[in-house]
Formats: structure tokens, C-alpha cells, sequence
């Protein structure tokens, strides 16, 4: 559910934080971004607004000063005024005393300025100051209207306008009028109604001088100076933020009067320009805070139903590495759902696994009974808690040969039905474990008294005792039990190699059986286990060594041949054949020791052919790994050609048990020595199983009557009966017998008497090294030839 890479990850909740910050900040940007898009957009929309309205208002005043002119003109084409007499200024005037008297006043001039006739304004009389017309008269020949200025005569505002007159006799005039604008009714400049009522309007001279501007600031601005100001200099065409003469700032657009050198300045105030740009900004915020508030919704939705489901089935998978009870909650959206049914049913199946493997872990899989392990620990935690318990280690006999015969399949079912007997023949608190193999351990709590101990054991010898029925096959079982009784002081791992060594006992006293363990037995394991690590290195550190016994002719007392008989000279002194040679053949070192006993004793024969002149044979012990080992003909053949020796130099000594082992692989194996020239001798006869069928099939040549058997010669009568008979079985089979451990005369005499065909033993030559071969040769001589 997590992936585990090697770097590590952020929270979801973390993930959701910074989502939301970022769509903030996007937000932001794009609420700043669209504001200031806003404010241009409504800056050139106020602009062109202002510009048009301007461009209105100019239009409007041009309208104005078109519709005096065209007032002006056809008065100026009067022939009283055309007469430029002052004789008829009453007709020339006549019916505007009333009008222009109260609006302005008016002058009829002559080519130079001077004046011919006026009308002055109301209550002025005739007394007015003389001005100077000609400052206002046009140059160019062509009327000239004004803009308001200041009148000479009143001082008003007003606006002075001058028309041309053609007078008689080629005379030249002009007609002056000056209209007070407040007389007129102009009192300012119209705010057209397409502009904010905020705005207001100025008309600047070509000195950019104030001349008019909106009617309710017309008195107090008309003819300020705009010097130092922003008005000093021209404005931009899409308009420029100005101060205003009260100091607040205005938005203004200028624009020039048609057919004047006139400007009119329309200005808003700065929260007119904006106002748009703010309720622009005003909705957008609106409109982010909206859009915030829905993400925090969200996110806190999301944490809800993903972030938080998320972060609890993390923690049960936390949780479940712990070993704990725990389950994943089925919450959130239907895929959290469905991932944590699909982990909570992982974790089901992994429990069960788990289960099974810690039942696999501490119980046997064929038996379903207790192993190894948890024996041990079932046996540890009774030591620690002080209680004493008895061990009882049992291994069946001869278990191999069911499973040879039978198949393994009958064997494992032998198995099972034996560990449910043993069930049966225990107390309730006793514990039956399979130790491996054919080896089964009891274990008893509590137990101190040895006759307890030794019922629990015929128990479990009797549970064997009825036939086992299966598969359609009949079988009987026996086994040795080793018994010991371990307290608070012992470990558990002495107590089963104890309980072991005490079954070994019990194999050794005759099966079946049992045997208590004792201090001797552990000395006697661990001298066991210091020659097994020893003998590993014997061959290398060459403490090997051969000694030979002369077989004699029984009746002549002529040396025969030798037996070749292995010696240890271990590292803390020598070693009995009898202690170290079976632990060469359970571990396996009897192989690599035969090989060597094979090559030294060749190269020995073939000296001692070369030394007598003849043919010595030695014999040499064949083990039952050696026998059933592939290629044995080959290593013999090997070892022959080798030492230089003959094929009737040596003869290879086998037991009936080593035939036994596999009867095919040794029956072939033999054949092919045979086929070499190799004599075979069968060693020990009469105290295996003596098989007479095996005895007729093998292929040997030679019979040697076990030492236990040539003992009792002249003392019990039986004997004489069995080595008399395996004589007569021998001869019959067309074989020569050996007799072995001849130590009397009297055992010496009955063998010739019996036919025996050769002997050897102390009586005649002991064990020693190949030099000695020659005086215990002529001592064996001798000794025949006294005896005869």
C-alpha cells in the first residue's frame, strides 16, 4: 500500500495543505492580475468617455460662437451700419437698446479702430472710458471670434466678437459686440449628460490661462493662472492623473476647441476612475473567497474521506507488523473501501499462514505431533520453573527394512499410527514429540521416582507389542527406550543427548529394551565425540598404521597368508580397533581409511612375494559402505596394479551384515572381483544371521568361523557340535574355513580332528609389523609342528 522506495514520502493531509496554498496564491494572482486588467480596461473606458464628452462640450461651445456670428451678420449688413455715419447709429441700433444693453454692449468702428457709434450697457450713459478696439480687431480681414475674456468696459466675463462691415464708398468698418455670458445665461460651460455628474470642465486660452470652466466654479476660477501646476503643460490623449487646484487628484483628458486655439480639461474625481476597477476588485474578492472557502471545503473533505482513511490503514499496517490484533476500517470512498477489505483479507490469509507456519514450526508435518523444537522448549520451560522431568528417548529397531520393503508410503503410515498409540500409553500432562527420523521422545513433568519412569517406558514397549495393520500389511514393531530424570540444574540439550546415549545402552543390552542413563555413559559420548574430531585428521597426521597376523595350514603348520588388522595411534595414546572403527563407519570415514588399508596392504603383498618367493595372500576387512560403494572391482584393480601385487595376493574379507545392506550391489560387486582373481572370505560366520541362502548364492571361496565359537573347543559340547557343522557346510559348499582365535592346543587339536583348513591366533603368531612376519612365521612352525 506504501511503496517503500528510499525516499520518503509526505503526508496526504500535507499534500492537501499545499494544494490549498497553492490554489490560494493562484488565486491571488489571478484576482491581482485580472484587478489590474479591470483598472486599464475601465482607465481608457473613463477615458474615451471623458474624450467624447470633451469633444461634445467644444463642439457645443463652437455651435454657440456659429450661431452669434450668424446673429451678427446680417446686423453688419444693415445699410445704416454699412453707412459707418454716426448720424445713424439710433437706426443702426435701433430695437437692440433693450437686448444688447442687458446682455452686453456694442460698437460700430472704423478701419482704424476708432469708434463711430456704441451701445453702451444699462446705466453706463454715454460715459464710458475710451478703449482701444483695435487690440481686438482681426488681422487677417476675417470676423474673429473669442473666447470669454474680461470686459474693458465692465469687467464681466464675456465673450467679444468682431464682424467685418463693407461700407459705402469702399469703406471698412467693423461691427463689436461684447455679450456678457451671465446676461446670456452662460454662466459656465454644460456637463454633458453622457459624463459622471462628478465631472467638471475647463476652458484654457492658448496661454493655458483658465477662461471658463463648469457653472458652479465659473466666478472663482474664471481667469486663474494654471503656471506651476499640472495644467501648465498638455495632457496626454488617453488622459493623465492631475492635482486639482483644491489638491485632490483627477483623472483629465484635454481636447482642443474647433475653430479656436482654445483647450477644454474634462477631470473626474480619482474615485469616479476607479469606482469600476473597485467593484471589479470588490467581485472578484468576493468570488476568490468563494473559491477559498470551496477548496477548504474540499481539502477538508478530502481529508475526511481520504487523508484520514489513508493515515488509519497505514497505521493498521503499522500495526499488523507488530503482531497485534488489528483490522484496517472500511471507510472513505469505495476504493479505500474495497483496498482495505483486500488488506484486511491479505492480513486473514497472512495470519492463517502464519499460524500454520508456527504450528509447521513446532509440530512434526507426517505425525502432526510436537518436533524438535518445541520439545526443547516445552523441556526448558519445565527446568526453569523448577520442576524435575523425566526424558524418555525411544528408536525403533530394524525401522529400515520396513521402508525397504514395504515403500516409504507404508513406513510413514507405520509412523503416524505408532504416535497416536504413544498418545494413548502416556498420563495426559506428558508430552509426545517425534524427534526425527524413527525416533520418538517423551516427555514427563514432574517425574523424580525411576519407577514411574520405567512404567511410562514398558508402556510404550507395550503399545508395540500388537500388530499394526496397514495398508493391508501386518507389522510388528520393537524399540530401545533410554531413560533419564533431569532437574532445575539441567539443560535441556544434556538431558536429550543423555536420554540418546541411554538409548544406545539399550540397544547395546539387546533389543528390545531400555536402559537408565548414568555418568558413565555422558564420559563415554564425549570420548566418542574426541575421536570422531580426531580420527578426521588421523590419515593426515599419519597415525595409521597396519600390523599382520600369519594364518597357518592347519595341519602342516605352513604360513598361508596374513590378516592385515588396522591400528590408531591417536594423540593421547593408542586406540582399540573395537572404539574407533565403528565410529569410521557411522560418519563415513571408513571409506577413505579402506582405501588406504587396501593400497598399503597390496603394496605389502607384493613385498612379501618378492622377499619369501611365493605368494603370501594378506586379507583385508571390507566394510558394508566399501561393499555397496560403486566401482569397489575398479579401486581393487587400481590398488593391484599399483603395488605390483598378483590378484591371488589378496583376499577381501566381508560380514554377513555389510551383505545385507544391499544384497544386489554386493552380490554384483563380488562377481566382478572374483572376475579379477581376487579371493572373497566371509568373516565371522555364525554370529549374524547366517542366512544359508546367501551363503549358497554369494560368490567366496572362503568360510572363517567366528572366535566366539573356537573358544568354548574342548570345554562345552555344543560348540564342537557347531563348528563341526559349519566344517562339513563349508567343505560341502566346495569352501576352505579359517578358524579364528585359536589361543589353546587344545583348540588347535579339536580343529585338525574337526578338518579345519587353516588357523590363526595367539597360540600360533600375534598381530605385529611386517618385519616380524618371518619369525612368527617359523614360531608358528614350530608351534604346528610340536602340536602335531
Amino acid at each position: 500500500m506504501a511503496r517503500f522506495s528510499g525516499r520518503k514520502s509526505l503526508p496526504v493531509l500535507t499534500y492537501l495543505v499545499l494544494i490549498f496554498g497553492a490554489s490560494v496564491l493562484a488565486l491571488g494572482g489571478l484576482v491581482t492580475t485580472t484587478t489590474v486588467a479591470s483598472f486599464n480596461s475601465e482607465r481608457g473606458r473613463v477615458a474615451a468617455t471623458l474624450r467624447s464628452g470633451a469633444e461634445l462640450a467644444a463642439a457645443t461651445l463652437s455651435d454657440e460662437q456659429d450661431q452669434t456670428t450668424a446673429f451678427l451678420g446680417p446686423m453688419a449688413a444693415q445699410p445704416a451700419v454699412r453707412a459707418l455715419d454716426p448720424s445713424r447709429c439710433d437706426v443702426a441700433f435701433a430695437g437692440l437698446a433693450s437686448l444688447i444693453g442687458t446682455f452686453g454692449h456694442m460698437h460700430l468702428l472704423g478701419a482704424e479702430g476708432k469708434e463711430i457709434c456704441s451701445l453702451h450697457p444699462v446705466g453706463a450713459g454715454d460715459r464710458h472710458p475710451a478703449v482701444d478696439w483695435a487690440a481686438v480687431l482681426p488681422r487677417d480681414g476675417q470676423p474673429v471670434p473669442d473666447g470669454p475674456i474680461a470686459d474693458p468696459l465692465t469687467g464681466q466675463l464675456s465673450r467679444i466678437l468682431v464682424m467685418p462691415v463693407q461700407g459705402d464708398g469702399g469703406r471698412t468698418g467693423y461691427l463689436v459686440t461684447v455679450l456678457f455670458l451671465t446676461g446670456l445665461g452662460w454662466s459656465g460651460i454644460d456637463v454633458p449628460a453622457s459624463l459622471p455628474k462628478e465631472t467638471v470642465i475647463l476652458e484654457l486660452d492658448s496661454a493655458r490661462t483658465v477662461v471658463l470652466q463648469t457653472s458652479d466654479e465659473a466666478r472663482t476660477l474664471g481667469g486663474r493662472e494654471t503656471s506651476g501646476s499640472d495644467l501648465a503643460r498638455p495632457g496626454p490623449a488617453r488622459g493623465r492623473m492631475i492635482k486639482w487646484f483644491d489638491g485632490q487628484e483627477r483623472f483629465a483628458v484635454e481636447v482642443a476647441v474647433p475653430g479656436s486655439e482654445h483647450f477644454l480639461v474634462v477631470a473626474v474625481p480619482r474615485n469616479v476612475l476607479t469606482a469600476g476597477a473597485q467593484e471589479h476588485l470588490r467581485r472578484n474578492l468576493l468570488l476568490g473567497a468563494v473559491a477559498s472557502i470551496l477548496l477548504a471545503a474540499l481539502g477538508l473533505l478530502l481529508h475526511r474521506r481520504l487523508a484520514r482513511p489513508i493515515r488509519r490503514i497505514t497505521s493498521a499496517i503499522r500495526e499488523a507488523g507488530t503482531g497485534r490484533e488489528v483490522w484496517a476500517p472500511v471507510e472513505g470512498p469505495a476504493e479505500l473501501g474495497e483496498m482495505a477489505n483486500a488488506f484486511n483479507q491479505m492480513l486473514a490469509e497472512r495470519r492463517s499462514r502464519e499460524a500454520d507456519l508456527r504450528h509447521r514450526a513446532t509440530h512434526d508435518v507426517l505425525t502432526g505431533l510436537p518436533n524438535r523444537a518445541a520439545l526443547s522448549e516445552a523441556l526448558s520451560q519445565c527446568l526453569d520453573e523448577g520442576r524435575p522431568a523425566a526424558v524418555l528417548f525411544m528408536d525403533l529397531d530394524r525401522f529400515k527394512l520396513v521402508n525397504d520393503s514395504h515403500g516409504h508410503a507404508v513406513g510413514d503410515a507405520l509412523l503416524i499410527a505408532l504416535g497416536q498409540r504413544l498418545g494413548t500409553a502416556v498420563r495426559p500432562q506428558d508430552i509426545v514429540a517425534r524427534f526425527g527420523g524413527d525416533e520418538f521422545v517423551v516427555l514427563c513433568p514432574d517425574v523424580v521416582d525411576e519407577e514411574v519412569a520405567i512404567q511410562i517406558a514398558h508402556r510404550m514397549s507395550d503399545t508395540m507389542a500388537e500388530a499394526f495393520l496397514v495398508e493391508g500389511h501386518e507389522l510388528f514393531l520393537t524399540g530401545s527406550v533410554g531413560v533419564t530424570i533431569g532437574r532445575s540444574s539441567d539443560e535441556p540439550e544434556d538431558l536429550l543427548r543423555d536420554a540418546d546415549n541411554a538409548m544406545y545402552r539399550a540397544k547395546e543390552q539387546g533389543r528390545p529394551g531400555y536402559a537408565f542413563f548414568d555418568a558413565g555413559m555422558r564420559d563415554k559420548s564425549r570420548r566418542r565425540l574426541e575421536l570422531e574430531q580426531e580420527l578426521h585428521f588421523a590419515l593426515e597426521r599419519d597415525e595409521l598404521r597396519l600390523v599382520y597376523q600369519p594364518v597357518f595350514d592347519a595341519l602342516t603348520g605352513e604360513a598361508v597368508g596374513a590378516e592385515a588388522l588396522l591400528r590408531w595411534d591417536g594423540p593421547r595414546g593408542p586406540v582399540a580397533p573395537a572404539e574407533f572403527i565403528p565410529i569410521a563407519e557411522e560418519t563415513g570415514l571408513v571409506i577413505p581409511i579402506g582405501d588406504w588399508v587396501l593400497r598399503t596392504a597390496c603394496h605389502q603383498a607384493a613385498a612379501w612375494r618378492r622377499e619369501f618367493g611365493r605368494g603370501l595372500p594378506v586379507s583385508v576387512n571390507i566394510a558394508a559402505r566399501q561393499l555397496t560403494r560403486p566401482g569397489l572391482a575398479t579401486q581393487v584393480l587400481v590398488a593391484l596394479g599399483e603395488a605390483g601385487a598378483e590378484p591371488d595376493d589378496l583376499v577381501l574379507e566381508i560380514t554377513e551384515h555389510g551383505v545385507l545392506e544391499d544384497f544386489a550391489a554386493a552380490f554384483r560387486h563380488l562377481q566382478e572381483i572374483r572376475a579379477l582373481g581376487v579371493r572373497v572370505a566371509v568373516d565371522d560366520f555364525g554370529t549374524g544371521w547366517s542366512s544359508l541362502s546367501y551363503l549358497q548364492r554369494l560368490p567366496v571361496d572362503e568360510l572363517k568361523i567366528d572366535r566366539s565359537f573356537v573358544a568354548t573347543l574342548g570345554v562345552e559340547g555344543p560348540s564342537m557340535a557347531i563348528v563341526g557343522s559349519l566344517v562339513s557346510l563349508a567343505h560341502g559348499l566346495g569352501l576352505t574355513v579359517v578358524a579364528e582365535g585359536v589361543e589353546t592346543d587344545e583348540q588347535l587339536t579339536e580343529l585338525r580332528r574337526l578338518g579345519c583348513d587353516f588357523v590363526q591366533g595367539y597360540l600360533l603368531a600375534r598381530p605385529g609389523p611386517p618385519e616380524a612376519l618371518a619369525a612368527d612365521v617359523a614360531c608358528g612352525r614350530r608351534r604346528a609342528g610340536a602340536a602335531s
